[in-house]
């Protein structure tokens, strides 16, 4: 399994050229934001038109929590004076949140979304929402590299030296060397219509938190993310 762990240059901290203009950083990791929320709202759109009862009121109102977050990150983009506020929150609810945030994706892509966090991944202290957003990327893009039928794990678990050990792991398309070599550079993405931006962005919230973050894949075999981060534990 191939494997490449980002060097100490932030690669996010640099505009970013597109279309003979510059963006701001931030801008393109807000924009990217906004686009993971839409793509819930139409998968919940899509899923609430076939499925009219059961499940209809809860992804409604994921649906509406989506919509909740588009506004706050476009208020935050309105306002340059904005700051995230740092709290404490469990592992184990961050990536509750991730889930919810993302399983309606999951369910119309018909990809198994399986949590897995152990009783001693601990709390993490810092900006609980960037954390959940980077994690979103994460899981998001593992949905999107799967088929039908195929599984993808969100994990956490103590790691000792008091951090903890979170892991993003699918059984998709995977990477080539040369995929892998570029994965994190900003415009780059093995989707089609991707950006590239969420991967950028998750890299950067972790060494925010003084974390690291690594991935390994296989072509054809599937890719795993594994993120360490300071906890304290439970």
């Amino acid at each position: 399994m191939s494997a490449v762990t980002w060097s100490d240059e932030c690669l996010v901290t640099r505009a970013l050229e597109t279309g003979g203009f510059v963006m701001p950083c931030v801008r393109a990791r807000r924009a990217h934001a906004m686009k993971n929320c839409l793509s819930v709202v139409g998968a919940v759109i899509h899923l609430v038109q076939r499925d009219l009862e059961g499940k209809s009121l809860e992804r409604l109102q994921r649906a509406r929590e989506a919509l909740r977050r588009l506004e706050q990150h476009v208020g935050e983009d309105l306002d340059p004076c904005s700051t995230v506020p740092r709290s404490v929150m469990t592992l184990a609810d961050v990536c509750s949140k991730v889930h919810e945030r993302v399983e309606e994706v999951a369910v119309e892509r018909e990809v198994d979304l399986v949590v897995d966090c152990a009783l001693d991944a601990g709390s993490i202290h810092g900006h609980i929402d960037d954390l959940v957003d980077a994690l979103e990327n994460l899981v998001l893009n593992a949905v999107r590299a799967s088929g039908p039928g195929s599984l993808v794990t969100l994990g956490a678990t103590g790691a000792g030296d008091g951090r903890a050990r979170l892991t993003v792991r699918d059984r998709g398309r995977g990477m080539t060397p040369d995929e892998l070599a570029r994965y994190g550079e900003p415009f780059v993405s093995t989707f089609a219509g991707g950006s590239g931006i969420g991967v950028v962005t998750a890299r950067h919230v972790v060494e925010r938190h003084d974390g690291t973050i690594e991935v390994a894949s296989t072509r054809d075999a599937g890719t795993i993310v594994t993120i360490l981060l300071n906890a304290t534990p439970p």
